[in-house]
């Protein structure tokens, strides 16, 4: 009786996983109509985002469309690609899966990409992203991770404090940086700054200081990047 039960048993599991076999087998291949972006941004290496981009800045368009037919995946090499950027025609050309342009106007605050790919049979697909244009950014970081940074207000402890300016999103203007300290509206020489990082020492007559960091591009005066923050060196 047990031997039988096994054999009713081992012939259901085998049709069973025949049956799973001929509809995997059988199930089509989705096809895919894939466009995406990045952009020249640069963002500091713990930065897990995407790479945004600002005004001047470069952006790499790129379009994988895998359509499955007939058993296998068509050659998208032979069809035709027209890009157009903000409704206007950009360029277009046989296997014009990838183009690059740089954002040179400085009042659009979004550029609207889209790609339209027409097949050998002469149908036509289309897809399109919009690519958001933001500010640059410099963001104010303490070194020691001991320091607490919280809404713009570093809490210390001891009798000074280093800080660092991390730039978001420049872009090609990066090897071209300048960045400019001031503490409680005073320019910062060089004695108080060493590799771009800014010592602050506690007075005796006061806890409380402001710090600002100003990053510019040097010739491109428009581009450019304030952050400030407060220290209080009594709080730890």
């Amino acid at each position: 009786m047990l031997k039988t039960g096994i054999k009713i048993f081992l012939i259901i599991l085998s049709g069973f996983l025949i049956g799973t076999a001929f509809c995997v087998k059988a199930a089509t291949p989705a096809s895919f109509f894939y466009l995406t972006w990045e952009s020249d941004g640069g963002a500091p290496i713990n930065y897990f985002g995407k790479s945004l981009v600002a005004g001047g800045g470069v952006i790499k368009a790129l379009v994988q469309p895998l359509i499955y037919s007939s058993g296998s995946y068509l050659d998208s090499s032979q069809w035709d690609y027209k890009w157009y950027l903000n409704d206007e025609l950009l360029t277009q050309g046989k296997n014009l899966k990838i183009i690059r342009f740089r954002l040179n106007d400085s009042n659009v605050s979004n550029y609207v990409v889209k790609v339209k790919v027409t097949f050998s049979n002469q149908l036509t697909q289309e897809k399109e992203i919009t690519i958001p244009v933001i500010a640059p950014k410099v963001v104010i970081r303490p070194v020691a991770s001991a320091s607490l940074l919280k809404e713009s207000i570093i809490q210390a402890g001891g009798s000074e404090i280093k800080l660092q300016a991390m730039p978001y999103f420049f872009g090609n203007h990066n090897e071209n940086l300048k960045l400019t300290w001031y503490l409680n509206d005073d320019r910062q020489k060089s004695d108080a700054v060493e590799n771009g990082i800014l010592t602050v020492k506690k007075g005796a007559s006061s806890s409380l200081y402001n710090v600002s960091a100003l990053m510019t591009v040097e010739g491109a005066a428009l581009t450019r990047a304030v952050s400030e923050v407060q220290i209080n060196f009594n709080s730890l």
